[in-house]
Order: structure tokens, then sequence, then C-alpha cells
């Protein structure tokens, strides 16, 4: 990680020239767009939008305190005869500032803990409160450099880039507690388009800032670091395209290297696009592929060599929206990430989801993705969806879904008392019905099942249950 603190280092010192005046040239953020029945919201895209004059507020607070209620069984590997039910209670809090001294500048900070009440297949109940206290963000929004059109964001921050295949999830191992990422966006903005230079350095560990009592938690399986270039094109009113190299690597996996999750040390370039497409006011379409190439290291203790990296993923989706007083839409979409059809062939073909482990195509089906390689790993799938909702109240927001869920290869080198010789995954179906009474107060509640299909060697159905509630304050302490 020395390249990445000095380069940290370097951007630090040429923002000192930071300029008061402001211009309006950067690119709009596109919108994330949920492809399924997800079950939670994606962090918002951020933006390199500037503004013309001073911002009326200085200086603002806000808080935010989250309760889930859980329940989930047989996740992954579908065996009632495995007590492997879970039920808990997970609270959220986070606390926010943020100061804006002028249009050009932003400091943001914001605190975050995570706790829960968890019962165990023997139904012993235990409690982990208080849990580690973290900043989970803390950055400076240069929003106009020296430059014009030049700014750079620096620090821990949420990053989310296109509709988040890649770029969402930085802090995959610690669950639903955070999405953070550590590094920097330098981006150039003009005419509608930008182009933004991507630093990231993620440890298996929270080792750059304070923590309060300290769990020792995992935040990732490895060190993941990336160097990349992101373009965002919105120069056209319909249509939206992106397109990206990304430069990562993976090493130190913290697992046992005869595990079959287990990823030795790896480093690989992601080359891909993105188009959206708004046909008319309700149909639109958007779709994305990455192609992958790279190199990865031997691993003795499952007789796999070295061997180059050769992989691809990507999706498709449409959606019609109706004229409707009760707004229905219908969505279909399709997910497809390569997999490995035999581990010691000298061939690593299986898709790396890089930093896009956010478990927005269902909750159920990532909790089921750490029996092969962690939780939301995208990999060896191919998932087909449709989805349909509709807002009955100006308050309410329905939908139930449908997915398919196959995979390339079977998973032969998984433990034989989870996976078979298929490669049907399984049928997964969803619903999910959302409430926002005010500004302050929202919730949702999802329910998921799925049937599991020849890939797996058991056929029991598998659950995921949660409702939630949320709520958020914000008060302007000082204006302007």
């Amino acid at each position: 990680m020395r390249w990445f603190t000095a380069f940290l280092t370097l951007l630090l010192v040429c923002s000192l020239g930071v300029e008061q005046a402001v211009g309006d040239n950067s690119a709009s953020a596109a919108p994330v767009v949920a492809l399924v029945a997800a079950p939670d919201s994606a962090p918002a895209a951020s933006g390199g939008s500037s503004q013309k004059q001073v911002p009326e507020t200085l200086l603002e607070f806000g808080i935010e305190e989250r309760v889930r209620v859980e329940d989930y069984d047989n996740t992954g590997e579908f065996l009632r005869s495995k007590e492997d039910v879970q039920q808990r209670t997970r609270f959220r809090t986070k606390v926010w500032t943020r100061w804006t001294p002028t249009s050009s500048v932003e400091f943001y900070l914001r605190l975050g803990n995570e706790f829960k009440k968890t019962s165990d297949p023997g139904m012993k109940w235990e409690r982990n409160a208080p849990d580690e206290g973290f900043i989970d963000n803390l950055y400076v929004d240069f929003k106009q450099l020296i430059v014009p059109g030049l700014s750079l964001k620096v620090g821990r921050q949420d990053l989310v880039k296109g509709d988040g295949f890649l770029l969402t999830e930085y802090t995959a191992g610690d669950g639903s507690r955070s999405t953070y990422m550590n590094g920097f966006d330098l981006a150039y903005s003009a005419h509608k388009s930008s182009l933004h230079l991507l630093g990231v350095a993620a440890t298996r560990k929270d080792h750059y800032l304070p923590r309060i009592n300290d769990a020792d938690r995992y935040t990732n399986e490895s060190d993941n670091s990336m160097l990349g270039l992101y373009y965002e094109n919105r120069s056209r009113r319909e249509t939206d395209i992106d397109a990206y190299w990304l430069y990562s690597s993976g090493v130190s996996d913290y697992r046992n290297p005869g595990s079959a999750a287990y990823i030795p040390d790896r480093h690989l370039s992601t080359i891909g696009g993105r188009v959206l497409h708004k046909f008319t006011k309700t149909v639109s379409a958007s779709g994305e592929f990455a192609y992958q190439v790279g190199r990865q290291h031997a691993n003795a203790a499952r007789l796999m060599p070295e061997t180059d990296i050769r992989a691809w993923g990507g999706y498709a989706y449409a959606r019609k929206e109706f004229a409707r007083s009760w707004k229905p839409f219908v969505q279909v979409a399709e997910y497809f990430y390569s997999g490995d059809e035999n581990e010691t062939d000298g061939r690593a073909t299986g898709f790396d989801p890089v930093f896009g482990r956010w478990p927005g195509r269902s909750e159920l089906l990532a909790y089921g993705l750490q029996k092969e390689k962690g939780f939301a790993y995208y990999s060896n799938m191919r998932l087909t969806s449709v989805q349909a909702g509709m807002s009955p109240l100006k308050q309410l927001k329905t939908s139930v879904s449908y997915q398919r869920v196959d995979a390339f290869h079977p998973n032969t080198s998984g433990s034989s008392e989870i996976f078979a010789s298929g490669t049907h995954r399984g049928d997964l179906f969803g619903v999910k019905g959302e409430v926002t009474l005010n500004d302050n107060w929202k919730g949702h509640v999802l329910y998921e099942a799925m049937l599991p299909g020849n890939f797996y060697a058991g056929d029991d159905l598998a659950h995921f249950f949660r409702v939630e509630v949320m709520y958020t304050f914000k008060k302007v302490l000082l204006k302007h």
C-alpha cells in the first residue's frame, strides 16, 4: 500500500490551491437502478456536480437509526437436517455532520455502530452490544481545484458508479454495517462528461482509522486495492454511457488455503462499458459488459498452479412503466458471471466481482454464496429475473419477483454434502413492501424463498425474512 499512501499525500498537497470560484461543468451522476426486488437500496451514486453560488447551509448534523429483525434458514446448503436457522435483530446507528465553508470545499464525518442480538441453532441468545464503534465516512470534497472542471474527493467515502455492478460494496465482510472505501476520486468534468481517476485501499481489517471497543472484525477476506479510470458521458438526455478500466489486486486471504473458498493472490484488469437508454418516458433499457484479464498465484494446498485469469460478466435489463395512478411497472433482467470449470486445469475463468458485492440480486442468494467464495461473491452464475410492482398508495410500494438461477458449471471443488453435479441452482421467489411515512420514517418487509435445483445436494426450501424500520433526522445548525 506504499504507492497508495504516497499518491494520497501528493493529491492532498496539490489540493491546497483550491479556488473559491466554481464552474458548472460536471456531469450528473446516473441513478442506481434496482434490477430485482432488492432487499436494500444501494448507496447513492456519487456525483461530481458543483455549485455556482455559496451554499446556504454552513453546518448540518444528522442521525440515522435502523432496526432490522431477520429470520433465515437453509441458505446455501438446503438441508433441514442441519440446524442453521438464524434469528437476529440488528441495531445500526449513524451520526454525521457536514461542514461547507465555501462552495468549493465540503468536509464530512459520519460515525457508525451496529450491534445485534442473535440466536444460534441451539436457541442460545447472544448479544454483542456495545459493538465496535467506527468511522464510517471521513472525507474532504474539493469541488473545484486550480484547473476549471477539476475536483477531488479524498478520504473514507461511499462510492457507486453506474448501476453498482462492480463498484458498490467495499466492505463485504462486515455485512450491513458499512459500504465505505478508503481512497480518492479525482475527476475532470467538461461538457456533461467526466473522467475519474479512482484509487481504493480496502484491508481485511480496519487499520487506517481508530475504532472504539475494537471488535477485531474482518471487513474483507483479503487486502484489496484498485487503481482505475472511469468515464461518464451524459451529453445526451436519453442516453448514459460509461466506460472503465480497473486494475485491482486481492492478496493475503485469511482463510485456510485448503478450503475451496480460499482465493490465491491475484492481480487483474477489468475493462468494460455500460449504456442506459430511455426510449420514452416509460420505457428504458440498460446493459453492461466487463472482461477480465490477469494472473493468479499458485495454491499448493489444492494443487492449483499459477495461471492466467480470463473471465467475463455483465447484465441487461428492460423496464416498462405504465401511466396509471398506481404506477405499475414490469422489468426483466439477465445477469451472467463466468465460472471455473476445474480449478486445477491451469485456467482461472471465474468472474471476480471486484467491489460489486452488494446483495441487490437477493439477500438469500448473497448469504448462500458464503458456501462458495464469500458473501455476495457473484461468480459461475446466470440469473434471469422478472419483476413487477406498483404503488397502491403514495406511501406504499410493492413488488414481486421470480428469478431462475443457474450455474455455467457444477461446483466440483465444493463439499459433496452441499453440492451435486447439476447446473440449476434453483428458483427464487421474492415479495417486498416499502413504506415511507415522511422524511423521517420509512421501512420495509421482505420475504424470499428458494427451491433448490440439481446444483445442490439438498432439496429443502430455503427462506429469508426481514422487517426493517429506519428513522432519520437532519438539522441545519449554521447558515451562511
